[in-house]
């Protein structure tokens, strides 16, 4: 995920009912997604695999701005894709809201391109706001990891900083770990089998 300029848009005033405010706002482009499974449909997934998958990609010059995980679990694969030189660092999309809600409105506000992955469109569309809980979730039946990639992802573009939209080149990979395992389940496609 990248920004690829910005765009104003109109927003009601947070604090005054009925006021609306202008806001630039970054043009969010996702360049890909991707699905990490475990080797053989089970198991673990290695993440000595996934940490090379990111070098790789950081060695054939894909600028790579910050991979963030989800859960305290994440610590060694941070720590280690930071001595690699690859920015890193936690952020959680569970927690609240907060996240899906910024790229729901990049969405809303036509400041997001990305193509027609099916994994990351179905989750999308599965995806229920509990309002009274401030969360965003799936049914038992579906997973949300690829979605949960893309609102972190949009989360740390916005963070990164409104004046750095039009020359941000960089590109965000989100990592999670969506049962407290330890282990990541998403990467930004394709689906990436490590064997």
């Amino acid at each position: 995920v990248h920004g690829h300029g910005s765009k104003d848009v109109m927003r009601p005033h947070p604090s005054a009912p009925g006021t609306m405010v202008r806001s630039r706002e970054p043009v969010i482009v996702v360049d890909f997604a991707l699905s990490v499974l475990p080797p053989g449909g089970g198991g673990e997934i290695r993440l000595a695999a996934v940490r090379q998958v990111l070098v790789d990609l950081r060695d054939l010059g894909m600028k790579i701005a910050k991979v963030s995980f989800d859960s305290f679990q994440g610590a060694s694969m941070i720590q280690e894709l930071t001595e690699a030189g690859i920015p890193a660092g936690r952020r959680s999309v569970d927690r609240t809201s907060e996240a899906y809600l910024g790229r729901r409105d990049a969405i809303e506000e036509r400041r997001l391109t990305m193509h027609g992955y099916p994994p990351l469109l179905g989750q999308l569309k599965g995806l229920i706001h509990f309002r009274a809980a401030g969360k965003v979730d799936h049914p038992s039946n579906s997973a949300k990891d690829v979605a949960d990639a893309l609102a972190g992802a949009c989360a740390n573009l916005a963070d990164a900083g409104r004046l750095a939209w039009s020359d941000s080149d960089g590109v965000e990979v989100v990592a999670s770990d969506p049962g407290g395992t330890g282990l990541p389940g998403r990467l930004h496609g394709g689906t990436l089998r490590l064997a």
